[in-house]
């Protein structure tokens, strides 16, 4: 994602959504998994694809 004004418009379907459910963004770009303060995992694709626990953290 580039810029504040992409994620925001990437991530604001999500902040519709129920605490109850998992929230993740997949990037096509190497990056380190992180969640952003509204609970929004971020994670890239390959770590999504080749690690089972990618979700757990």
């Amino acid at each position: 994602m580039q810029g504040e004004e992409k994620r925001r418009q990437e991530t604001n379907s999500f902040r519709k959504i129920a605490d109850g459910f998992k929230r993740i963004i997949i990037q096509n770009a190497p990056v380190v998994p992180w969640h952003d303060e509204n609970g929004i995992l971020t994670v890239s694709l390959t770590d999504f694809l080749l690690q089972p626990e990618a979700l757990d953290w």
